[in-house]
């Protein structure tokens, strides 16, 4: 069953419309991005591992091409969506950093 929000503000007014089957991507991070005056593009990956040498294999598991504007509108609604809930968000990383320090020096016991 398709879902529909309605933005009505005064700077946009468009239905944003979810489809009944939308894919959804997992990446580890960004593998590179490049940015043009017209059209930028995003490059995605997911870690393939480390070799024995130390070096990580990055595989671009998907990419994204963007209107450059667009691409500043994300940029825009990021750093928008991001200072509100600044203090929670370095709460969390704070949270998941002790755990970690909690789990690694359990193995250094054993």
């Amino acid at each position: 069953m398709r879902k529909k929000i309605e933005i009505r503000q005064d700077n946009a007014k468009f239905d944003l419309v979810f489809q009944d089957s939308t894919p959804e991507y997992y990446t580890d991070g960004l593998g590179q991005m490049m940015v043009g005056p017209v059209m930028s593009k995003i490059l995605f990956y997911s870690s393939g591992g480390i070799d024995e040498n130390g070096i990580e294999e990055r595989n671009i598991a998907f990419h994204v091409c963007i209107p450059t504007n667009a691409l500043f509108d994300m940029t825009r609604e990021i750093i928008n969506n991001t200072i509100p809930n600044r203090d929670l968000i370095l709460t969390q990383a704070e949270v998941a950093r002790n755990s970690l320090a909690d789990l690694t020096a359990k193995f250094k016991e054993l």
